[in-house]
């Protein structure tokens, strides 16, 4: 078993049993964080196991496996997650998806990006997830990326519509 396993059924375990003790659950996901640091080969074992993720959805994994490769980012990722994306399930952690591919910044993710800024999550009634896709299509800095967030600034949403200008005119200031 990878040591990457092992540590995320270690975590698991003890996260289980701190449900409900929101201080120890943010001290063990602090630790786990930082001791995915140590691991060698650690890039290849979350990509390994993300690809997993995309046949047989674990969702409390992928939540530890997202920490591990933000603490780890890797661009050998952007396919899985784009995959986890591309699924436009309203229950994974989109967000965290997202926030990981604005730290790889792989002009691969930009169609993905386009079109889960378009997915709308029950709990974001502001569109706090699609102005996160924005940032990463604008900071991965491509033509395609830059149209997406032009496309944008026709939005019927207010939040959308302002952010995408926002963006644009911050690039005519660059």
């Amino acid at each position: 078993m990878s040591q990457l396993k092992e540590l995320m059924q270690r975590y698991d375990r003890l996260l289980r049993q701190s449900i409900g003790d929101h201080a120890a659950v943010l001290q063990l996901v602090s630790e786990f964080r930082k001791s995915t640091l140590d691991l060698k080969n650690s890039p290849r074992e979350i990509n390994e196991e993300l690809s997993s993720m995309i046949n047989k959805m674990d969702k409390k994994r992928l939540d530890l496996l997202l920490i591990a490769a933000s603490a780890n980012p890797s661009p050998e990722y952007v396919e899985n997650l784009c995959a986890l994306l591309e699924m436009q399930d309203q229950t994974l952690p989109n967000e965290q998806i997202v926030d990981l591919l604005y730290v790889i910044r792989s002009p691969k993710a930009v169609p993905y990006l386009e079109k889960a800024r378009l997915l709308k999550l029950p709990h974001d009634e502001y569109d706090e997830f699609a102005v996160k896709c924005l940032d990463a299509l604008a900071v991965i800095d491509t033509t395609e990326g830059w149209a997406a967030v032009q496309a944008a600034a026709a939005s019927s949403s207010p939040r959308i519509k302002e952010h995408a200008k926002e963006l644009l005119g911050w690039r005519k200031l660059g």
